[in-house]
């Protein structure tokens, strides 16, 4: 079969007669089907979608502007840098602003990453808590064991008895120190009470 095709086109084709006469009318029946398929699809995506003078609005989200891929960082910049300031603003409070005028696909995830990148947003953090109030010295005790500081050393090597946690107690008023070893398996409220009393209060 004589053709100016390329070799191994003739399978993905058939050969049929127009008005009696014997011609060839090549049609790449798998070509063909997803054409149409993809034909479909694209107007079941158009039915959510408006065109006015060119311009491309998304029905769903209220009509609002749909940006090409391209121009996402111009919006995004105008938005978070403009609008906004820029100054550690957020992803929420950006992808808010973005989101009330335009629309494009996965524009949450796009605006997270842009402002992921942004050096003034990563130098300046928003306090969100309550002032902090100043500092207040602890009050000076007037009397041994009035007040004690107590620090764990745990993850120690097993001495004899079992021993492998070392309980520092401090008395603020004189500065004495005492070292009790104790069990980093047993140390609850009531095994520590004991060893407290054992090794600070009695000695």
């Amino acid at each position: 079969m004589a053709s100016g095709r390329p070799e191994g086109v003739y399978a993905g084709y058939h050969v049929c007669t127009d008005s009696g006469t014997p011609s060839e009318q090549w049609h790449w029946k798998g070509y063909y089907s997803n054409q149409r398929q993809k034909i479909r699809w694209i107007r079941e995506c158009a039915k959510g979608y408006i065109l006015q003078v060119g311009v491309l609005f998304h029905r769903a989200s209220g009509e609002k502007l749909c940006i090409r891929q391209v121009l996402q960082a111009n919006v995004m910049r105008e938005v978070h840098d403009v609008i906004l300031g820029g100054r550690g603003v957020g992803v929420g409070k950006t992808a808010v602003v973005v989101a009330a005028r335009y629309y494009w696909p996965r524009q949450t995830d796009a605006v997270a990453e842009w402002v992921a990148g942004c050096d003034i947003c990563h130098q300046v953090k928003h306090k969100n808590a309550r002032p902090y109030e100043f500092l207040q010295a602890l009050p000076i005790p007037t009397d041994w064991a009035e007040r004690v500081n107590i620090d764990f050393i745990t993850n120690l090597p097993a001495g004899e008895g079992g021993y492998n946690a070392v309980a520092t107690i401090i008395d603020p008023l004189t500065k004495g120190a005492r070292r009790v070893p104790v069990k980093e398996a047993e140390l609850i409220a009531e095994t520590f009470a004991e060893a407290f009393i054992a090794g600070f209060v009695r000695n």
